[in-house]
């Protein structure tokens, strides 16, 4: 997994901004909003995560491709 993304770090250099990020203790359940750019395009998501031992157990992650910035994106849907 780390060999995929130092690889594809190389063709262009990746960067992730978190916006709102929320954690559940009791459950281990946690989410965030983010923006991922890489070779010039921007994504925009949200990723939900399971902890076990202290380890990602689950990963489910949902994302949109955009030119727009965040806050242009999201509109009046800001937290």
């Amino acid at each position: 997994m780390f060999a995929f993304f130092e690889e594809t770090n190389q063709i262009a250099r990746m960067r992730m901004e978190w916006h709102n990020i929320l954690f559940n203790s009791d459950k281990q359940v946690g989410s965030g909003e983010y923006t991922f750019t890489w070779n010039n395009r921007i994504f925009h998501g949200i990723a939900i995560v399971k902890l076990e031992a202290g380890k990602i157990h689950i990963w489910r992650e949902y994302q949109y491709r955009s030119d727009k910035k965040w806050l242009d994106f999201i509109g009046s849907s800001e937290f």
